[in-house]
């Protein structure tokens, strides 16, 4: 049976894998999720928070609880993470799965590719705020990260969400290791994707080493939307390496 570790994205929590860890450990899988700091139910002040914040949380995770063989997953941003810790934990790694995820390389942040003007009133946003985050309206991730659920659901999701700290957004990754490895590399396009676009997806995938590629007909959040047929990738990619 595999093992997974499950990184979530932009203002979600490890909430938002609950679905794909009970499937996966009804198949007989281990499954962890973490909240990264300033995220779900994790209480540190997001004012001072960076990427390498939630780079060591995943690192220490690993490490505490000893886990070995492991496919480490990231949806959205989560996959930055997945940049920057993977060759510090490569003797532990049997696979990286990108689950419409961003894909950066050395120098580039989450908001390297936005204009002059967009990084502006973040930045503004952010400082207008004692946490220095940055939140996002229900209509906006209705859009975004919610397009393929029901009112109900979205609604229910929505208020699960957390400001997203501006210091994780604008941090750099400092370096293109991951694009060294040999470690096996799965990426999951959502061709019907609001956040980051199929094309955008596609771009991201061809940078890692020979990724093994999947299509879903879903939106961003496809661990809340599709879960089953999420978990079906992840076995996939799990029998491939095992």
């Amino acid at each position: 049976m595999a093992c997974y570790l499950l990184i979530h994205g932009n203002r979600h929590g490890k909430w938002a894998w609950d679905k794909v860890v009970n499937l996966l450990e009804c198949r007989g899988h281990q499954a962890h999720a973490i909240d990264l700091p300033g995220h779900g139910d994790d209480v540190t002040p997001r004012h001072r928070l960076t990427l390498q914040d939630n780079c060591d949380a995943v690192l220490n995770y690993v490490r505490l609880n000893q886990l070995n063989n492991l496919i480490l997953v990231g949806h959205s941003s989560g996959g930055v993470v997945l940049v920057a810790i993977a060759k510090e934990l490569q003797d532990r790694l049997s696979a990286l799965v990108f689950v419409a995820a961003l894909v950066l390389r050395a120098g580039e942040s989450q908001i390297s590719d936005l204009s002059k003007q967009q990084q502006k009133a973040y930045r503004q946003l952010a400082e207008s705020r004692t946490d220095y985050s940055i939140p996002i309206s229900y209509d906006a991730a209705r859009k975004r990260y919610f397009s393929d659920l029901s009112e109900t659901e979205a609604q229910m999701y929505f208020q699960q969400l957390t400001p997203e700290p501006f210091g994780n957004m604008k941090s750099v990754v400092g370096s293109n290791a991951l694009f060294e490895l040999s470690v096996p590399m799965a990426y999951v396009i959502c061709t019907q994707d609001q956040a980051l676009s199929p094309a955008l997806c596609r771009t991201y995938a061809q940078r890692l080493h020979n990724p093994t590629l999947f299509e879903m007909g879903a939106g961003h959040d496809v661990m809340l939307s599709q879960p089953q047929t999420l978990v079906n990738i992840l076995e996939t990619v799990a029998l491939a390496h095992n």
